[in-house]
């Protein structure tokens, strides 16, 4: 999809440069697609909040507008966002499982603070580990030479893009925790399976493919993560800092 825009109904790279067709007075009108001759962009006129619902719901059409046509560069301040949130859940789960409250407060901040960036660290191997396993994924299933006109560099750069904006889920993990305990653990995985689907239908949208295909790619990123969990960062940290 690197070529250009493409239309959000049949998923059809377009030839033309532009999605819309603009005239004095500030007056628009959509073009339509050449294969299928349907609006290209319905979402151009749509309300962002309409939008969001649409990406909520997992519509093929708003992911294609969000991450092929509109592409917004806010993909590396959400990873940040990523990595914290899950880094405080983690650290959550350090400091309240099996402890009471009043011994959670005896610790002193600066371990605690210690503890946190540790286990950011940890987040962040976890995270590059699971886009390995994505990459190790998409090769398994050949798709990585089903597109003759894009390099490795716009493949690899389009395939993160996509992922970063399409696990904006993690995000709800921070309420989630700060409801009671009766409730999180449900809540938590929910989330999880939200991303997942989310991150399916993205590499759906932009590599093609299959959502079965997008999904086995997602589970095997999984996989891999789940292979280099906390008893491996902690090797490879005791290595690191022997």
């Amino acid at each position: 999809m690197a070529g250009g825009n493409v239309c959000v109904e049949c998923g059809q790279t377009t030839s033309l440069k532009k999605l819309y067709r603009k005239f004095e007075g500030g007056a628009i009108r959509i073009l339509f697609c050449e294969s299928c001759d349907n609006i290209m962009d319905k979402y151009l006129e749509f309300d962002p909040v309409l939008i969001c619902l649409d990406v909520l719901l997992h519509k093929p059409q708003a992911y294609r507008h969000v991450l092929i046509n509109r592409k917004p560069k806010i993909q590396w301040h959400l990873c940040v966002l990523y990595l914290l949130c899950d880094a405080y859940v983690k650290w959550s789960d350090v400091n309240s499982a099996g402890k009471p409250v009043s011994s959670a407060n005896t610790k002193d901040h600066s371990v605690l603070e210690l503890e946190f960036y540790y286990i950011l660290s940890e987040a962040c191997f976890e995270f590059l580990m699971f886009f390995c396993g994505l990459f190790l994924g998409i090769k398994v299933l050949n798709i990585i030479y089903t597109s003759k006109q894009r390099n490795q560099q716009d493949f690899y750069r389009e395939l993160c893009s996509a992922i970063l904006l399409s696990s904006f889920g993690k995000l709800l993990v921070i309420p989630v925790v700060l409801w009671s305990n009766s409730y999180s653990k449900v809540c938590l995985w929910l989330v999880k399976l939200f991303v997942f689907t989310s991150n399916a239908e993205a590499i759906k949208v932009v590599l093609s493919m299959d959502f079965l295909q997008s999904c086995f790619v997602v589970a095997f990123g999984l996989l891999v993560n789940a292979c280099f969990k906390q008893e491996n960062f902690t090797l490879l940290s005791s290595l690191i800092y022997k």
